[in-house]
């Protein structure tokens, strides 16, 4: 399970302060850290908060700060219990009824410990009350902090319930959902458009109609392109369900990552990262269902990328540097010493639970577990040149995770 808070990524949109005037409940990490689906959803509950909130200029001051504060924790618990009902196959229908119903059952089930129906159910009446009747809430011996408290408790079981992969997807949608999977599709297109320039546009285009003509089942833009987050030596990444397109005319370093069907999914059962990168960070251009069924698998089996893989690929990755070095290349031994630094890199992540971002993110998420001298190892070999014998330093920091790797 994931350790929460410590994953920097959001899907492309997430307001943090629209989420902190909707939901007066802090959710636990950084200010652009986990919890991103809850925040979403509340986000698009803001709109009609705000809106209330002007109906509210007859009442006191103090009355009309419980009546908002008991909205937000409203809207909080309604959208941790759609978080974790979605995750896991039980419909809300987005009615308060049902979400109230969805939560009871998700206690039954074994997936929450505690019961959070009658809170919601509490909420629910109490915010009726407030709104509409002007009455004060009424809780009985508890008071509006101790309510926060409870709805901060069903906001930390719903993060602990799931992996940041399952969250980072669901931020995009359910992908059972036909209409949720189709707007997702129609987003990635357009943030893939917005983070390229017109030539890596053009690039694209072509790479996306080449692999369709070739019998393509999908296409995905992949790397710090589709995460915004290019450096000079970034490529142009794809990932093809299918047969590989011919690209080698095109004016780019374009690098495609291609897996036939069958493949993918046993990779990704497998616990390969490339593939629930491609789900929950990369843009699907083109998809004839086989990442909405990859995408569904995360979700209903929970499944995280397997650490460890990363970490036992460190010995080759670190000869291959060290021979380079020996023979004074330098530019292919930062290349294969940057190499080796990022698998060490989303290694470590994983294992902390922290999904793994775009290389150009990977220091700043290092620094969020402690592991400031891979941090700055990476740092150095993205944004500088350093000599030779510095690059050699830099493996020995490569051989102390390949320690963890093999204890």
């Amino acid at each position: 399970m994931c350790v929460s808070g410590q994953v920097v990524c959001r899907a492309p949109g997430t307001d943090d302060a629209a989420w902190a005037l909707a939901a007066a409940v802090p959710l636990k990490g950084s200010a652009s850290g986990g919890g991103s689906t809850i925040r979403s959803w509340g986000r698009s509950q803001s709109t009609k908060l705000r809106g209330r909130i002007s109906s509210l200029p007859s009442r006191t001051s103090v009355a009309a700060t419980s009546a908002v504060r008991l909205a937000r924790f409203s809207t909080a618990a309604e959208a941790a219990v759609v978080a974790v009902a979605d995750a896991h196959g039980v419909d809300t229908k987005r009615s308060h009824r049902m979400k109230a119903d969805a939560a009871s059952e998700l206690h039954a089930n074994g997936v929450l410990d505690e019961d959070f129906g009658p809170l919601l159910r509490t909420l629910n009446q109490e915010r009726k009350d407030v709104w509409y009747e002007g009455e004060d809430p009424d809780f009985g011996e508890e008071s509006l902090d101790d309510v926060a408290e409870r709805v901060r408790g069903l906001i930390e079981a719903a993060e602990a319930d799931m992996t940041e992969s399952v969250r980072l997807i669901l931020d995009r949608g359910v992908p059972r959902r036909t209409g949720d999977w189709a707007r997702r599709l129609s987003t990635d297109a357009a943030i893939a458009e917005r983070y390229q320039t017109p030539e890596l546009q053009q690039i694209t285009e072509v790479v996306v109609s080449r692999a369709i003509a070739n019998g393509a089942q999908g296409v995905a833009l992949t790397g710090s392109t589709a995460r915004a987050k290019r450096t000079s030596i970034s490529d142009l990444d794809y990932h093809v369900v299918g047969n590989r397109p011919d690209v080698r005319d095109l004016p780019a370093d374009v690098d495609v990552y291609e897996s036939q069907p069958d493949k993918m999914r046993a990779k990704l059962l497998q616990g390969d990262d490339f593939v629930q990168w491609t789900l929950c960070c990369g843009c699907l251009l083109y998809d004839t269902g086989v990442f909405r069924e990859a995408a569904v698998t995360v979700v209903e089996q929970d499944l995280w990328p397997d650490g460890e893989s990363k970490l036992r690929r460190l010995p080759e990755l670190r000869r291959l540097a060290e021979r380079l070095i020996g023979v004074g290349d330098r530019d292919a031994a930062q290349d294969q010493v940057r190499a080796a630094l990022t698998s060490a890199a989303r290694g470590v992540l994983l294992q902390q639970g922290v999904f793994a971002l775009a290389r150009g993110e990977l220091p700043a998420q290092l620094r969020l577990v402690a592991a400031d001298s891979l941090a700055d190892s990476l740092d150095a070999a993205i944004y500088t040149e350093p000599p030779l014998e510095e690059l050699a330093s830099m493996l020995e920091t490569v051989v102390a995770f390949e320690l963890v790797s093999t204890s």
